[in-house]
């Protein structure tokens, strides 16, 4: 069965040879049983100039997730953080040449996108 919004928790790396990202999580969600949202007005999508849809479901892609920054310049936050990422991070990076020792950043992150 099909879903309205995509919630996405992601690692987002940043490394010598670019950007990557890694998809941890992938949550499907539905807009509310009550449809009409108190907070929308049908002159909304007029004055925005966004379509009606996003005018009336727009607040669903706002990110509540507070980005974390897990891997900085090749030094881990935390033993435990090293320890549950830093395989997949390897697998992901392996068939560049030296970027995995050449990590700017890793953050983890939310993405929000309509279906």
């Amino acid at each position: 069965m099909g879903c309205d919004y995509y919630i996405i928790k992601q690692l987002r790396i940043e490394h010598s040879d670019g950007t990557d990202t890694i998809e941890l999580d992938k949550e499907r969600c539905y807009f509310s049983e009550y449809q009409k949202d108190s907070n929308y007005d049908s002159d909304d999508s007029i004055l925005e100039g966004k379509s009606q849809y996003e005018a009336m479901y727009g607040h669903y892609l706002k990110v509540t997730f507070i980005p974390r920054i897990l891997c900085e310049n090749a030094e881990w936050k935390s033993g435990k953080i090293k320890e549950k990422y830093i395989d997949i991070v390897y697998n992901k990076l392996k068939h560049y040449n030296n970027a995995f020792s050449n990590i700017n950043t890793i953050i983890k992150e939310e993405v929000r996108y309509f279906r």
